[in-house]
C-alpha cells in the first residue's frame, strides 16, 4: 500500500486538501475458497481525492470536492464520490452545517485504500469472495443529506441534526460463516454481498465538553427509521444461517456513541477511545433469531518519540485495539457497521512519520 496527502493554502480564502493512494493484494496460500476468489492471482485498487475549503466570508465556509477510486476487480471499476458542505457561524456561540454527498464503496475496499491518512493504515491482509459468485461484486452507493445545528452553552457544545439517505446495494460482510456450499472459512477470508436497497431518515442530538484540562468527551444519540426493498442478494441472505442479514420491511434503530479523548503533554501521549452501542446489529450468536443490541469499541494510543526530534519530522508510535470494522465517515450508510457479522478483534501497531 502506498499513499499520501497534501494540504496547502493555494490563494486567498482557498485551502486545497488533496491526496492519492494505491494498494495491491496477491494471494499465494492454499485456501481453495481464496484461490477461487482471486482468479487472476492479484487485486489492485487506486484512489485520488481533492477538496477545496473556501472561506466565502469570515463566518461562512464552503467545502466541495470529490473522490475517485478505481477497483480493477469490479465489473464497473470507476467509483465517483462527490460532496459539498456549507458551514455558517451566525454568532460566536451558534453554528449551522448543511451537507450533501454521494459515497460509493466497493466490497473489500478496506483491504486497499486507507480512508483516514492521519490514522492507522492496515496493509491488505485478508482475501474475500462474493456471497453469490454468479452476481460477483457490486459497489454500494449512498446518497446523504444532513442538517446540523450547534450551540455552545457554558463549557458544553450541544448539537441537533436531521438526515436522510438512500442506499443501493447495501454491503454485507460475513466472517467465519458458511455460505451456500462453500466450506466455512477462518478469519483470514470473508464473504461480501448486498442486502438490497434501503431508505433511511432520522434525527439525533449530542453533547460534548472538556471534562478536564486534558480530557474531552462526547455522547451522541441517534434514532433512525429505515424502509427496506428487495434486491441484490436479499433472498440468498435470508438462507444464510445468520439472522438479521436479509432484512425487509420497516426498521427503527437506536444508536449511542461515546468518545473520550485525552492528551498528556508531559509524555506527549494521546489516547482515543470510542464505544458504539446500537439496537440493530446482526447477531453473532447462532441461537439468536433476530437482530439485537450489541456494542463495539475502538481504542488508540499515539506516543510521540521526542528523542527522534533532531529533524523536522515528527515520529509517533501507534497502538490500537478495536472491534469496530469500519471507519465512521460522513455520509456513510448507517447499516455499514451493523451488517458486519463477527468482525475480528484487531490488535494493531505501527510507526507514523509526519514531514
Amino acid at each position: 500500500m502506498l499513499g499520501g496527502s497534501y494540504r496547502q493554502a493555494i490563494f486567498e480564502g482557498h485551502v486545497l486538501n488533496a491526496g492519492l493512494s494505491y494498494g495491491t493484494q496477491r494471494y499465494e496460500g492454499g485456501n481453495p475458497v481464496a484461490l477461487a476468489a482471486v482468479g487472476d492471482g492479484d487485486r489492485n485498487a487506486g484512489a485520488l481525492f481533492a477538496f477545496d475549503e473556501w472561506s466565502v466570508r469570515p463566518d461562512v465556509t464552503l467545502t466541495l470536492g470529490a473522490r475517485y477510486a478505481r477497483y480493477a476487480y469490479l465489473e464497473d471499476p470507476g467509483l465517483f464520490s462527490p460532496s459539498v458542505s456549507l458551514h455558517w457561524r451566525p454568532s460566536p456561540r451558534n453554528a449551522v452545517r448543511m451537507a450533501l454527498s454521494q459515497q460509493m464503496v466497493a466490497p473489500g475496499a478496506e483491504e486497499f485504500v486507507p480512508s483516514n491518512f492521519s490514522g492507522m493504515w492496515i496493509p491488505p491482509q485478508r482475501t474475500f469472495a462474493p456471497i453469490n459468485p454468479k452476481q460477483g461484486f457490486r459497489a454500494e452507493r449512498s446518497r446523504h443529506a444532513e442538517l446540523v445545528v450547534e450551540h455552545q452553552f457554558a463549557a458544553f457544545t450541544m448539537s441537533a441534526r436531521g438526515f436522510r439517505q438512500g442506499v443501493e446495494n447495501q454491503l454485507v460482510t460475513l466472517f467465519g460463516v458458511r455460505v451456500s456450499e462453500a466450506p466455512r472459512t477462518d478469519i483470514g477470508h470473508y464473504f461480501t454481498g448486498s442486502a438490497g436497497d434501503v431508505v433511511a431518515y432520522g434525527w439525533g442530538f449530542g453533547i460534548s465538553r472538556d471534562i478536564a484540562s486534558r480530557v474531552r468527551g462526547s455522547i451522541d444519540y441517534t434514532v433512525t427509521h429505515a424502509a427496506w426493498g428487495n434486491g441484490g442478494e436479499a433472498l440468498l441472505l435470508r438462507a444464510v444461517p445468520r439472522p438479521g442479514l436479509g432484512r425487509s420491511g420497516a426498521e427503527r434503530l437506536h444508536d449511542l456513541t461515546t468518545v473520550v479523548e485525552t492528551v498528556f503533554p508531559e509524555t506527549a501521549t494521546r489516547v482515543f477511545a470510542a464505544y458504539k452501542l446500537n439496537s440493530g446489529y446482526s447477531r453473532s450468536d447462532l441461537e439468536a433469531d433476530q437482530t439485537g443490541p450489541d456494542g463495539r469499541f475502538d481504542v488508540q494510543v499515539n506516543q510521540r518519540l521526542p528523542f527522534l526530534g533532531f529533524t523536522n519530522a515528527e515520529w509517533e508510535v501507534l497502538f490500537a485495539v478495536r472491534t469496530l470494522f469500519r471507519d465512521q465517515l460522513d455520509g456513510a450508510s448507517v447499516f455499514d457497521e451493523l451488517l458486519v457479522v463477527r468482525p475480528p478483534k484487531r490488535i494493531l501497531g505501527g510507526l507514523l512519520v509526519r514531514f
